[in-house]
C-alpha cells in the first residue's frame, strides 16, 4: 500500500530547504484552483456564463487533478505538475467511460461530487501554508522581455481577428507588431539562461502560449478540419447519452469524448466547437508540463532541461495537436516515460504509469503501443526495471482492444503487414500537370529541416557519449514506432505517429550537445538553432492554413444537410473538391453517405483537366447515381462546394482556383441541381431530376 511517506521520499533528503519552495507552489495552486471554482460557481448566476466556462473548464483541466497531492509538502513542482495533469485527465476520462458504458449519464451528480471531494483538499492545504512568502529567486531582464514580446503579439492577434486564411495563412497578415514580439521572446529564452529556472520557464511558457494561442485569437474556427467530426461525436454523447458512429472505431474508444462531453457540461460550453479553437493552447500547456517532467528524469541539469522542452515542441509541425484523442495520447505518453523513468518507489511508480496509461488506452488506439513499445526498448537495453514495467501500458491496451476487437478487426490488414509502403504519408498525387505551391513544399521541407537539426546535434551526442549504454537506448526508443508503422500503416497517418513519438527522445538527447555554462559563441549558436526551429515551426505548421482551417460556411453547409430528410432512402453527397471538409462521420443510422469525387471518378480524380461544363456535372451526375444504385434519387443527391477544397487542389496542384471556380459554376447552371444553402462561398447542391 503507498504512504505519503514513500511518495515523499524522493525529497526527503533536504527537507529543510525543500519545505519553504513546496509550500510555495502548493500555496499558489490551490489559490488559482479555488479561484477557478469559485469562479465557475459565480458563473452560474445569468449573465455571468464566461466565469462559468472558464472557471469550470480551469478546474476540471488542473485544480481537480491537483487536489490529491495538495497536503503532500515534499513533492517538488515539476512531479505536482506531472501527478496534477495526469490525475485531471484520468479522472475525466475514465469516469466519464464508466458513465458512458454504463448508461449512467449524469454529469451534474458527478460534478458535484468531484467538487465535493477535491475542493476541501486545496482549503486545507491553503490553511496550512497561509503563512509561505511567494518567491522565484532572480528572474532577470529575460522575464521582462518575454512579457513584452508577448503583450505585442497579444495585442497584433487582437487586430488581426476574423481573418480569412489565404496562402501562407495569417503569416503574411498580422504584421511586423507581432514578429517583433515574437522575436523579444526567443531573444528572452538567451538572457534568461543565466538566471533561476523560473525565468526561462516564463520565456518557453510565453513562446508556447503565443505560438497556440494566435491561432485561436485571429481565426474564427478551429484551424483542423477534423475538430467538427469529434465534436459530432462530444454532442451526441451530450444530448443522446451514447457513442453510435458508422466509424466503429470511435465507438470502442470513446474515453476523450466522453471526457470532453463532461467537460462541457459540467463548463456550460454550449457549442464545443469554441472548446476545439483553444484546445491547441491547452495541449500545449499539457505538453510543457509533461515534456519538463520527463526531460528533467534525463537530464540532470535544469539549464538544458527547458532547452529540451523547447526541442520537442519547435519542430512538431505534424498538426496532431488538434482537438482530438491522439493530441492526449502523446502529451500522456510523455508523462508515462517520464514516471518510467524517474526515481520514485516502484509502489508509487506503477500507480502513477496505469493511471495515463488506461487513459491513453481507452481513448486512441494506437498510442499505448508507441508508449509500450518504447519502454519495451529500455528493458531490453537494461535501462529500465522492472523487466515487466512495459505491462503497465501494454495490458490495458491489449485487453481493451481485445473487448471492441469487432470495431476494428476490418482495419486490421495481415496482407500489409512489414509492406515498405507503409511507411509512405498521404500526400495526394498531382496528376494534372500543374506543380504544387511553394506553401506545400515550404511545409514538408520545414519537418525535414527542424528533424535534420535535431538529427544532427543527436549524432553529437552519441559520439560524445558512445560508451554510455543509455544513450544508446535513448537513441533506439523512436525505432519502436516505426517498427509498429512498418507493422500496420493506420490509415497512412502512423509514420506522422512514429515521427511525434520520436520527438521527445531526440529532444533529450539535442539538448545535451550545448554545454551547461556556454561561452558567448556558444550561447549564440543555441539562440540561432531556436531561431531556425522557430522560424520552421511556424512556415510548417501555419503555411497551409487556406486549406486547413475550418470555415463557418462549411461547417453550416453540412449541418444543413444533415436536416435533410431521407424518407426510407439514403441521402449521398458529393464533395466536389479534395482535402479536408467538416463533413463528420454519420452518428445515426447509415441514412447519410458522403462521397468524394474521386471515389466515382477515379480515373480523372480531383484533377481537372477540360473546362468544366454542364456535359461535365451531367457525367458526374450520372456516375454518382450509379454509386447510390437508387431508383428514384431526386431529392436524395446532394453535392457538396467549397473554398477550402480549392485551396487544397491549388496547394497540391490538382487544379486552379479558376478551374474549380467553373465546376461551381457548371453545377450552378445545370438543370439537374438546385442550390439549396450558400454561405462564406460554400455551397450546397440538391438534386432535382429534371
Amino acid at each position: 500500500m503507498t504512504t505519503v511517506e514513500d511518495l515523499e521520499a524522493p525529497a526527503r533528503a533536504d527537507t529543510a530547504a525543500a519545505a519553504p519552495s513546496t509550500a510555495q507552489a502548493r500555496l499558489v495552486i490551490s489559490a488559482l484552483s479555488l479561484l477557478a471554482l469559485a469562479a465557475g460557481l459565480i458563473g452560474l448566476i445569468p449573465g455571468l456564463h464566461g466565469l462559468r466556462v472558464v472557471g469550470f473548464a480551469g478546474y476540471f483541466l488542473f485544480g481537480a487533478g491537483a487536489a490529491p497531492w495538495a497536503l503532500l509538502r515534499r513533492i517538488d513542482l515539476p512531479l505536482r505538475l506531472a501527478l496534477s495533469v495526469g490525475t485531471s485527465f484520468g479522472t475525466l476520462v475514465i469516469f466519464s467511460t464508466v458513465m458512458l458504458e454504463a448508461g449512467i449519464w449524469q454529469t451534474a451528480v458527478a460534478t458535484t461530487l468531484l467538487c465535493a471531494v477535491t475542493a476541501p483538499l486545496h482549503v486545507a492545504a491553503l490553511v496550512e501554508v497561509r503563512r509561505s512568502r511567494l518567491s522565484m529567486g532572480v528572474l532577470g531582464p529575460g522575464v521582462y522581455v518575454a512579457g513584452t514580446g508577448m503583450l505585442l503579439c497579444l495585442v497584433a492577434a487582437l487586430m488581426h481577428r476574423h481573418t480569412d486564411p489565404g496562402i501562407w495563412g495569417f503569416l503574411v497578415q498580422i504584421g511586423p507588431l507581432w514578429y517583433i514580439g515574437l522575436g523579444l521572446i526567443v531573444l528572452s529564452l538567451a538572457i534568461s539562461r543565466s538566471y533561476a529556472e523560473a525565468a526561462t520557464a516564463i520565456g518557453v511558457l510565453a513562446l508556447v502560449v503565443v505560438l497556440t494561442g494566435t491561432q485561436a485569437i485571429v481565426y474564427d474556427m478551429p484551424r483542423i478540419q477534423s475538430s467538427a467530426k469529434h465534436v459530432e461525436l462530444v454532442e451526441q454523447i451530450r444530448h443522446q447519452h451514447l457513442l453510435k458512429s458508422t466509424v466503429d472505431v470511435y465507438n470502442g474508444w470513446p474515453g476523450f469524448f466522453s471526457a470532453m462531453a463532461w467537460l462541457a457540461d459540467a463548463a456550460g460550453i454550449r457549442d464545443p466547437i469554441n472548446l476545439a479553437m483553444a484546445w491547441q493552447l491547452l495541449i500545449g500547456l499539457y505538453r510543457l508540463v509533461t515534456m519538463r517532467y520527463f526531460a528533467a528524469q534525463v537530464i540532470k541539469d535544469r539549464r538544458l532541461v527547458w532547452l529540451a522542452v523547447l526541442f520537442c515542441v519547435l519542430p512538431d509541425t505534424i498538426g496532431q495537436d488538434y482537438f482530438s484523442p491522439q493530441s492526449v495520447g502523446f502529451a500522456l505518453g510523455i508523462l508515462i516515460f517520464g514516471f518510467a523513468l524517474s526515481d520514485l518507489p516502484l509502489r508509487l511508480k506503477v500507480p502513477a504509469m496505469i493511471v495515463p496509461a488506461v487513459t491513453i488506452s481507452i481513448s486512441h488506439q494506437l498510442s499505448p503501443y508507441i508508449v509500450g513499445g518504447a519502454l519495451c526498448v529500455l528493458v531490453v537495453l537494461r535501462q529500465l526495471r522492472p523487466w515487466w514495467l512495459p505491462a503497465t501500458v501494454l495490458v490495458t491496451a491489449v485487453a481493451w482492444a481485445g473487448i471492441n476487437w469487432n470495431d476494428i478487426s476490418r482495419f486490421v490488414d495481415l496482407g500489409g503487414l512489414l509492406s515498405a509502403g507503409n511507411l509512405a504519408p498521404p500526400t495526394p498525387g498531382a496528376a494534372s500537370g500543374l506543380a504544387r505551391l511553394p506553401a506545400f513544399l515550404v511545409t514538408e521541407a520545414a519537418l525535414a529541416f527542424s528533424l535534420m537539426i535535431l538529427g544532427l546535434l543527436s549524432l553529437v551526442v552519441l559520439f560524445r557519449q558512445r560508451r554510455s549504454l543509455r544513450t544508446w537506448a535513448y537513441a533506439a526508443c523512436p525505432g519502436a514506432g516505426v517498427a509498429i508503422v512498418v507493422a500496420h500503416p493506420y490509415g497512412k497517418e502512423g509514420i506522422f505517429r512514429a515521427t511525434l513519438f520520436a520527438l521527445p527522445w531526440l529532444a533529450v538527447l539535442a539538448a545535451q550537445a550545448f554545454p551547461v555554462e556556454p561561452s558567448r559563441r556558444r550561447r549564440a549558436a543555441q539562440l540561432a538553432v531556436i531561431a531556425l526551429l522557430t522560424g520552421a515551426f511556424l512556415a510548417g505548421t501555419f503555411s497551409l492554413d487556406a486549406s486547413n482551417v475550418m470555415r463557418r460556411g462549411d461547417l453550416d453547409a453540412f449541418q444543413e444537410y444533415a436536416r435533410t430528410p431521407t424518407g426510407d432512402d439514403v441521402n449521398y453527397c458529393l464533395i466536389i473538391g479534395p482535402g479536408d471538409v467538416p463533413s463528420g462521420p454519420n452518428t445515426g443510422e447509415l441514412t447519410r453517405i458522403n462521397v468524394y469525387r474521386d471515389t466515382i471518378d477515379p480515373i480523372n480524380g480531383f484533377t481537372i483537366k477540360t473546362p468544366p461544363d454542364t456535359t461535365t456535372v451531367a457525367a458526374l451526375t450520372e456516375l454518382l447515381i450509379e454509386y447510390s444504385g437508387s431508383n428514384d434519387p431526386t431529392d436524395h443527391l446532394f453535392a457538396f462546394w467549397s473554398p477550402t477544397s480549392s485551396y487544397y487542389g491549388w496547394e497540391y496542384g490538382l487544379h486552379t482556383p479558376e478551374q474549380f471556380i467553373a465546376m461551381r459554376d457548371a453545377f450552378a447552371a445545370s438543370p439537374l441541381w438546385n442550390v439549396i444553402f450558400s454561405e462564406g462561398g460554400s455551397v450546397l447542391f440538391q438534386y432535382t431530376g429534371s
